[in-house]
């Protein structure tokens, strides 16, 4: 054990790493629960999944005058101008590749990995906070005795 000059601060060392200690299971303990969440949604209740992470997903409007679109939605009649048209057969085509690439996503796949990036990274901080200051702990308990 590391000797300092009073009980003190032998006393404040000592509670600093149980406390890490303590963060570190923590920081193991809650991040293995949300896995053990994580699978029990992907493989044993899916449709839970699917609930929880759907989206709803809306395009992009064209750029073209809110006026000139609320006539069309009323099912009235409009001339676009030049310009206009080549918008909207820009906005068509951007649209057409856009809700082909979003049709290929997995929504709740994306967060399911998300969380579970999540979840890995925090345990892997807390296995090295416990294992570390428990390691000093247990030498400075050996030591002592």
């Amino acid at each position: 054990m590391v000797k300092t000059n009073s009980p003190a601060k032998d006393i404040i060392r000592k509670i600093y790493f149980y406390a890490v200690l303590l963060a570190g299971l923590m920081m193991m303990v809650i991040p293995g629960i949300d896995m053990v969440k994580l699978a029990l949604e992907t493989w044993v209740f899916p449709e839970i999944a699917q609930e929880n992470y759907s989206y709803e997903r809306m395009p992009t409007k064209p750029y073209i005058s809110e006026t000139k679109l609320n006539i069309v939605a009323d099912g009235g009649d409009i001339k676009l101008t030049e310009e206009e048209k080549m918008m909207l057969e820009d906005w068509k085509i951007q649209y057409t590749a856009w809700e082909e690439k979003e049709g290929k996503k997995d929504y709740a796949k994306i967060e399911r990995q998300r969380s579970l990036v999540r979840d890995i990274s925090t345990m892997l901080g807390g296995i090295i906070l416990f294992f570390s200051h428990g390691y000093v702990l247990r030498k400075e308990k050996i030591a002592k005795v």
